[in-house]
C-alpha cells in the first residue's frame, strides 16, 4: 500500500535522492501499481504518490530523471486516471513493462502512443523499463533450450522496442527467476 501521509513518500524520495545522488541514473517511484501484487491502491493515489516522490527526488537533485510509475498492463483505466490527475509535469519519461511475445510489441507500443498523444505528452521519451521472456523451471537452472530461446528473444525485443519509438529498453533479468 502507498503511505497515507504523502509527506512520508516525499521524505523517503528526498533521502534516497540525497544518498544516491550521482549514482542513480533515473528513479521509478513505484513498480507496477496497476496490478494487485504490487498495489491495491487506485490510480488517483498512485498519481498523488508520483507527485510526492518526484518532488522529493528533485529536492535532492533538481537534475534527477524521474520516470512515472511503471505499468504492467496495456493502457486502460489505470493510466487514463493517472494522467487525468495532471501527473505529466512530475515525470520525465513515460515507462511501461512488457512480457508480450514479440508479435505484440507493435500493438502495445501503438496503444501507449495513442494515450500519450491524447494527454499531450507524445514528446516525452518512452522507456520500457522491464521486458523479458517468461521461462520457468523447477530447478532454477535454464535448460540449453531455454537459454537459446532467451538468447534469440533478447536482441529481437530490443530491436522491435526501439523500432516502435522506445528510447530505452531494459531486459528484466537474464538468469532464471520465479517470483
Amino acid at each position: 500500500r502507498m503511505p497515507d501521509d504523502l509527506r512520508a513518500a516525499y521524505r523517503f524520495a528526498r533521502a534516497a535522492g540525497e544518498r544516491f545522488r550521482g549514482r542513480v541514473e533515473a528513479w521509478e517511484p513505484w513498480n507496477e501499481p496497476d496490478i494487485p501484487v504490487f498495489s491495491t491502491d487506485p490510480a488517483d493515489q498512485a498519481a498523488a504518490f508520483q507527485k510526492a516522490g518526484c518532488l522529493g527526488f528533485r529536492a535532492a537533485d533538481p537534475r534527477a530523471t524521474v520516470l512515472m510509475v511503471s505499468l504492467a498492463h496495456p493502457p486502460g483505466e489505470f493510466i487514463e486516471c493517472f494522467l487525468e490527475n495532471e501527473t505529466a509535469p512530475y515525470f520525465d519519461a513515460y515507462n511501461y513493462h512488457t512480457y508480450e511475445p514479440l508479435e505484440g510489441y507493435e500493438r502495445r507500443a501503438a496503444a501507449h502512443a495513442a494515450v500519450r498523444e491524447r494527454f499531450g505528452i507524445a514528446g516525452k521519451p518512452v522507456w520500457v523499463t522491464e521486458a523479458g521472456i517468461p521461462i520457468k523451471t523447477m530447478s532454477g537452472d535454464l535448460s540449453p533450450e531455454d537459454a537459446f530461446r532467451q538468447a534469440e528473444f533478447l536482441p529481437r525485443s530490443y530491436v522491435l522496442s526501439l523500432a516502435h519509438g522506445t528510447s530505452r529498453h531494459f531486459f528484466f533479468i537474464l538468469p532464471h527467476f520465479i517470483e
